[in-house]
């Protein structure tokens, strides 16, 4: 038996059947492995010895966000500052990752989208899409009023205070 034939029938993250010697790719930091020994019912063993569970791994290779995170379907996401201001996208939206094509660009809907049944997806470049929501003036008052409106509130006005400046400082200069 070489050390590469295959021992068990195992699946990755994405129901796809691993076989011994293939490349893998973990699904939250993105880290390859190569698969030597495949054990059941869910793990396989690397190169280096170590076992891992299968769920964790995928074959595709990870089509990372701005923030350097892999992209999942079904993730929530934020499209960053790259992207141009347009009457068609609302900035600070939260999007859901639908689909990716054969360039690398990345399908998502939008809570409008996905609240009618569409399914055509907006399409971007995944360096324009964030796993972080973006700071804007319409989330730094909503969570002033949200601070204010709590029992304790009015014990971290100062911390408030301070933390407001800072974002407002932020959002000035990136001249929003």
């Amino acid at each position: 038996m070489s050390e590469y034939e295959v021992s068990a029938k195992v699946y990755d993250a994405d129901g796809v059947k691993i076989r011994a010697g293939e490349t893998l790719f973990h699904i939250r930091s993105g880290d390859s492995v190569i698969a030597r020994q495949l054990m059941a019912p869910d793990k396989f063993e690397d190169t280096d010895f170590a076992r891992h569970f299968a769920s964790e791994y995928t074959h595709r290779a990870p089509v990372l966000a701005a923030d350097g995170k892999p992209l999942r379907e079904g993730e929530t996401v934020w499209l960053n500052d790259k992207v141009l201001k347009s009457k068609l996208v609302v900035r600070g939206e939260p999007f859901k990752v639908i689909a990716f094509d054969k360039k690398g660009n990345v399908g998502v809907l939008d809570q409008d989208d996905i609240a009618k049944g569409r399914e055509i997806p907006w399409w971007f470049e995944p360096t324009c899409l964030t796993h972080e929501c973006p700071d804007s003036w319409e989330r730094l008052k909503a969570d002033i009023y949200r601070e204010i409106e709590t029992d304790k509130g009015m014990r971290l006005a100062s911390k408030l205070a301070e933390a407001i400046v800072l974002r407002c400082r932020a959002l000035a200069e990136r001249g929003q």
